[in-house]
C-alpha cells in the first residue's frame, strides 16, 4: 500500500472568522485597568476575562469559512465600508447580558455614532449572508465584552450590580476608521485573534447624532 493511500481528503482548508471594530490601544489600557480592579473583587472561576488587547466590537460572526470565502470577502467588503462614514464612539457605562438576575456577559457600553454603527453592521450582514453561518437575528447593540460569567454566586451578582451602578467612563473618543476581517485561533488556553485584512471607512466626519 502506498503512503498516499493513507491520506484523508478533508476538503478545502477552513478558518474561523468574523468582522470587527478594534478598540484603540489607549482604550485597551483603560479597560485593562478596569478589569484588574474588578478581578480583585471577583477572583472566583465564575469570571472569564477577555484579554484587553482582544477586546473589540463584533459586526458579523461567520463561524467556519474557506480560504476562498475569505478572499471573496476581501473583494466584496471595501466597497461596502467605503460607503459608510468613519465613526466616533465614547465609552460611558457598564452592563450585563441578558440581565442582572442571570448575568452571562459583563460589557462596557458605547454611545456616539451608535445608529451609524448599526447601519454599517446591517449592510455588512446583508451583503455577507452567503458566507458562513447566518447573521444573528437580534438587534445590534455595540458593546465591549469585558468578561463572560458562568454560575456566579448570589453575592457575586450583588457585588457586580453595585460595580455596574458605579459606572465607568473613558475620557478619550474612539475614532473608528476601518473594519477588520479577523481570524480566531482556538486553543485550550482560549481564543486568540489575527487580523487578516482591513477595510477603510469613508472618512472621519462625524454625523450630527454624535455631536
Amino acid at each position: 500500500m502506498n503512503a498516499e493511500d493513507h491520506v484523508v481528503d478533508t476538503g478545502p482548508r477552513k478558518i474561523r472568522a468574523f468582522l470587527a471594530l478594534k478598540t484603540p490601544r489607549e482604550w485597551d489600557e483603560k479597560l485593562g485597568e478596569l478589569q484588574k480592579t474588578l478581578r480583585s473583587k471577583f477572583g472566583s472561576g465564575a469570571f472569564r476575562w477577555t484579554k484587553p488587547e482582544q477586546i473589540h466590537i463584533t459586526l458579523r460572526f461567520f463561524g467556519w469559512i474557506t480560504m476562498a470565502d475569505a478572499e471573496s470577502l476581501k473583494v466584496l467588503l471595501p466597497g461596502i465600508c467605503a460607503a459608510h462614514r468613519g465613526l466616533q464612539l465614547q465609552c460611558e457605562s457598564l452592563g450585563a447580558f441578558p440581565n442582572m438576575k442571570r448575568p452571562r456577559v459583563l460589557w462596557a457600553g458605547l454611545k456616539g455614532n451608535s445608529a451609524e454603527a448599526g447601519a454599517l453592521q446591517n449592510d455588512l450582514a446583508a451583503a455577507t449572508t452567503p458566507f458562513g453561518d447566518p447573521p444573528e437575528d437580534r438587534p445590534f447593540k455595540p458593546h465591549l465584552t469585558l468578561a463572560r460569567l458562568k454560575d456566579p454566586t448570589r453575592g457575586e451578582i450583588s457585588d457586580l450590580e453595585h460595580a455596574i451602578a458605579r459606572g465607568f467612563k473613558i475620557d478619550s473618543t474612539w475614532r473608528v476608521e476601518e473594519v477588520l476581517l479577523m481570524q480566531s485561533h482556538l486553543s485550550p488556553q482560549g481564543s486568540t485573534y489575527e487580523t487578516m485584512a482591513g477595510f477603510k471607512l469613508n472618512s472621519y466626519e462625524v454625523s450630527e447624532s454624535a455631536r
